[in-house]
């Protein structure tokens, strides 16, 4: 299903969790198969962030995951399961499709999405008649990333529960996943089903349930897993309860770096075991007496071929992965090698992708600065043996070479640069990057390992208040070191710009495009610089050399008009974004950009259609819901208005401008309690704006809480020179606290002030 189709599917779900039938499609009840004669349903549960040695069944002792560790000893669990890249949207790829990153074309988040070219385990069990359906946690693997192919229902309905994180902090807790997908079993009855189940909790920020962080004070990584285990247990007995035979595959994404181990915080940069080595369980339809423990190296490219073993259908050719169940039954005793990537070190820096492969024994890492492991004797990867062990290197450097070389060319189709441009807010950075695997960088990411430290600890310290001197003072240090490294300008402007010398700002970005001019994401950055600067006409031609480069960029579609439009040239904004809609009709990102140029001009009829019909496909577009507030809040239909400034700030982040729009609305609303709320955020943030505060105190006025005005009033009435409108302010408060001869005095000193401005 490519992107295009998101709306046919959408209205499908506005029906509900019923069941949903497409078009010539006979009728599931008429279908029925008897007990006796119906295959086995199947549930995938995907654990996102989840390191096998943290679950009891692999032998941390402290783990409270009884569910977890009850199906590994009715099942078969995989000692040494490896998953292909340790990030979340290319990991579910593999799951999904059975092939490495080199064919499904995602390499990283936000990257590309599923080809429609790619047929899933969803698409091959429906073929096959069973029901689907998926419940996922998180952004990364909503529908955006084309994983809904083949189901019927795919609840991702994920808020965003850290409104700086914008689209990519968006997840949910596992009882709401829960909760969805037994639901949809409730409409099963009488037929196979396969249901996928995707858990987010574990992923930072470590934050569980109160109940599970107060169990785990000082491990709270733990405590999510906790509380994940307990959800799992929730589904297992529900789906047990229904008395029929279903195969269970359990799998993590990735791991995580929980304690800097080699250098790596979280997960994404590197390939060492704490970020790519998984739990992986399965438990067949007719459980086991006895757990198996299978200590030979699998990856999660097996999932797909496994799971249809499972339920006596056979894996189709051409795929990377294998059935693991003759494995696990002892039919063979070998399994291929293991191909594992990670692209974020050349995506950020320009260094060389981690590539490497693994047997379950040996991990080489397969980069200009080649090291390998054995895992059985070294466990925690300190101790290069490549020397010692020369065949072994030989064997998984072919393993490497021979999956780069069965890459497929043009598949993977890129998602909206709007959206790539949110991937900070997991720790991720930009997507839609090319990759030649002929022509890579030759520095190895782990000999610049001080850099990458440095450069995460900056991305913190430069938003920190009063810290940016310090950024600009440590990007300038690298940059000495490593004059090429375009992220560390990128820095340096951003740092630079906040501090207010933006032309120093610029110059940085000027030295990054002169070193990288191809480079669209500098450019554009430049190009919004010198806007910011003032010099709006030379950003313009930025802009307009990147569409002269790439005539479809989206960001430079949107630059392009929104500089012409503060150039007050609004007609040539209006008929470049109608062009651009007559070539690419349908298209949301020029819906979007022009319904935000018709807005910007008070057209608002015009532009409300357009902006609407841009939602579509759930891609977050700036602007949009600002948009469409500002339609809203001109009919008077101040509610709406609300709704949609949160959305925009939901996706974008909070602005001190948003947060004003959402005061002033809720004031007018009369819904006091927020309306002070959203003044508190602005006289935090503000406080020099003396009217932020007054403003905050009245709201607090009018809900009739007069000692807690006082107190938030307090600090504006004694400055100097005292404003009219706070004395009049705390003579109010002091009437209604009965102390009316001290209002009264102060009235009218406020009133002798206001005559004396109107002189």
């Amino acid at each position: 299903m490519t992107i295009g189709a998101f709306p046919l599917l959408l209205s499908m779900l506005a029906l509900g969790l019923s069941a949903c039938h497409s078009p010539g499609e006979p009728d599931r009840a008429a279908a029925t198969v008897p007990a006796a004669r119906r295959p086995p349903s199947l549930v995938l549960v995907t654990l996102d962030t989840t390191r096998a040695d943290h679950l009891g069944c692999y032998g941390h002792t402290t783990a409270t995951t009884p569910t977890l560790d009850g199906i590994a000893a009715q099942g078969w669990r995989f000692e040494r399961a490896y998953t292909a890249v340790p990030l979340t949207t290319p990991s579910h790829a593999t799951i999904l499709s059975g092939l490495y990153p080199t064919r499904h074309g995602i390499h990283s988040n936000g990257d590309a999405v599923l080809p429609e070219s790619v047929e899933t385990l969803t698409e091959r069990l429906r073929a096959q008649g069973y029901r689907t359906a998926a419940s996922v946690a998180a952004f990364t693997t909503t529908r955006i990333w084309n994983f809904d192919q083949g189901f019927e229902l795919y609840s991702d309905q994920v808020e965003s529960h850290q409104l700086a994180a914008g689209r990519w902090g968006r997840e949910r807790p596992a009882n709401e996943v829960v909760d969805d997908a037994l639901a949809w079993l409730g409409t099963v009855q009488g037929e196979p089903f396969f249901l996928w189940v995707h858990f987010f909790d574990p992923h930072d920020p470590y934050a569980p349930p109160e109940a599970w962080a107060g169990r785990y004070p000082d491990a709270p990584y733990d405590g999510e897993i906790a509380f994940m285990d307990e959800q799992l247990g929730r589904l297992l007995r529900a789906v047990e309860a229904r008395g029929e035979p279903v195969a269970w595959v359990l799998s993590g994404d990735h791991g995580e770096a929980l304690a800097g181990e080699h250098g790596e915080f979280r997960h994404g940069m590197f390939l060492y075991d704490e970020t790519t080595r998984v739990p992986l369980l399965v438990r067949p339809p007719e459980p086991l007496a006895q757990g198996v423990v299978v200590p030979t190296g699998v990856g999660t490219v097996d999932i797909l071929p496994t799971a249809l073993g499972l339920l006596g259908l056979p894996a189709p050719d051409g795929l990377d992965g294998q059935d693991l169940g003759p494995l696990a039954r002892g039919s063979i005793a070998e399994h291929p090698p293991l191909y594992l990537e990670a692209f974020t070190a050349l995506k950020r820096f320009g260094y060389h992708p981690e590539l490497a492969a693994t047997d379950g024994r040996f991990k080489l890492m397969d980069t200009p600065h080649p090291l390998l492991f054995d895992l059985r004797a070294d466990p925690g990867e300190r101790q290069d043996v490549i020397a010692a062990h020369l065949d072994a290197r030989a064997a998984l450097h072919d393993q490497v070479e021979e999956v780069r070389r069965g890459r497929a060319e043009g598949e993977a189709l890129a998602p909206a640069p709007e959206v790539a441009e949110q991937l900070e807010a997991l720790g991720y950075m930009d997507g839609g990057f090319s990759y030649d695997p002929e022509q890579v960088p030759t520095v190895d990411a782990k000999d610049r390992l001080d850099t990458l430290i440095e450069m995460d600890r900056l991305r913190q310290l430069a938003v920190q208040p009063g810290r940016a001197e310090e950024a600009v003072a440590a990007y300038r240090a690298i940059l000495a070191r490593e004059p090429e490294l375009s992220e560390a300008y990128m820095g340096l402007a951003r740092a630079l710009g906040g501090l207010g010398r933006h032309e120093q700002a610029l110059q940085a970005l000027q030295q990054a495009v002169a070193r990288e001019p191809d480079s669209t994401v500098l450019k554009s950055n430049l190009a919004t610089a010198l806007a910011t600067a003032g010099r709006k006409e030379e950003g313009l031609a930025v802009m307009e050399s990147i569409l002269a480069a790439v005539p479809g960029d989206d960001i430079a579609q949107a630059g392009v008009l929104h500089m012409l439009t503060d150039l007050g040239r609004e007609q040539e904004v209006l008929s470049r974004a109608q062009a651009w809609l007559v070539e690419n009709p349908g298209d949301p990102s020029l819906e979007a950009i022009a319904g935000v140029a018709l807005t910007r001009m008070t057209r608002y009829a015009e532009a409300e259609p357009l902006l609407e019909d841009s939602l579509k496909d759930e891609i977050p577009r700036q602007f949009v819901h600002r948009s469409l507030a500002t339609i809203a809040e001109d009919r008077g239909e101040l509610a709406r208005a609300v709704r949609h400034v949160r959305r925009e700030m939901d996706a974008w982040g909070a602005s001190a401008r948003d947060h004003a729009a959402l005061a002033d609305l809720y004031s007018r609303l009369q819904n006091w309690d927020e309306a002070a709320s959203e003044y508190g955020w602005l006289a935090e943030a503000e406080p020099e704006n003396a009217g932020w505060r007054r403003n905050q105190a009245q709201a607090i006025f009018n809900t009739g809480d007069f000692d807690l005005a006082g107190q938030i009033l307090a600090p504006s009435v004694t400055r100097d020179p005292p404003q009219p409108e706070v004395l009049l302010l705390q003579a109010n408060i002091l009437a209604k606290q009965g102390r009316t001869e001290e209002g009264r005095a102060l009235f009218e000193r406020a009133r002798a002030l206001k005559q004396a401005e109107g002189k």
